[in-house]
């Protein structure tokens, strides 16, 4: 790609735009009118590029992000909202946990049932929605994003009495450089599962391929960061 690309930004004349660059370092025109706040900038590319081999995890293109969140605490509460939490596990999501493990089993043995179910039955498939669907909808459906079977998962934990929650990374590690960049999925682009059990912080991924080595050992990215 070789040219200059010219980019005007606007955003509610109360809010903040913050812009966070590597391998580029634009020179930024702010403007404040009654009613917009706005950026002005242009990158410019003289040269072909060639991308090298090199891991997602430290970028040598130019990139940018723009956002308007003042920490990482903003994000989590509006991610809140939209897993709602508070709700308790559904009936259907109660039955379908019951369905598939037995009084005689151990908790690991529960919780493996479960992967094995999120991992197995459930199709992956892209929304490209910020909300997740309901648990009661993918296992209906039996396909989800990463968010909603995410989401299932930990419901489906939850049942059995296993504390869980989502963790957002980026699939192929996170640059450090973009570690204070609090954007709506601007840097992060995967969603996966941490929960705890006896004591141990443990992660997993219920899009991943299946692999039969216990729920210690089943596959993980090096994913370096979370939230």
């Amino acid at each position: 790609l070789r040219g200059t690309a010219y980019y005007h930004i606007r955003n509610y004349p109360d809010r903040p735009i913050y812009i966070e660059s590597v391998n580029v370092d634009p020179a930024i025109t702010e403007i404040q009118q009654e009613d917009y706040r706005a950026i002005s900038f242009q990158v410019t590319m003289d040269s072909a590029y060639k991308k090298p081999r090199m891991p997602r995890v430290y970028y040598t293109v130019p990139k940018f992000f723009v956002y308007d969140l003042e920490s990482w605490a903003e994000k989590i509460t509006y991610d809140m909202k939209n897993y709602q939490f508070a709700q308790e596990p559904s009936e259907e999501v109660q039955a379908m946990t019951q369905s598939l493990i037995a009084d005689s089993m151990s908790q690991e043995e529960k919780i493996q049932a479960i992967f094995s179910y999120t991992q197995d039955e459930i199709e992956y498939m892209s929304y490209g929605m910020v909300q997740p669907y309901r648990p009661e909808t993918v296992i209906q459906q039996n396909y989800g994003d990463c968010k909603s079977t995410s989401l299932l998962t930990i419901k489906m934990l939850e049942t059995i009495g296993v504390e869980a929650w989502p963790v957002e990374v980026v699939s192929d590690g996170w640059d450090p450089r973009l570690l204070e960049v609090y954007g709506l999925g601007l840097v992060t682009d995967h969603i996966i599962v941490e929960y705890v059990l006896e004591g141990d912080n443990i992660i997993f991924d219920p899009t991943a391929k299946p692999l039969r080595k216990g729920i210690k050992q089943t596959y993980r990215n090096n994913y370096r960061y979370g939230i």
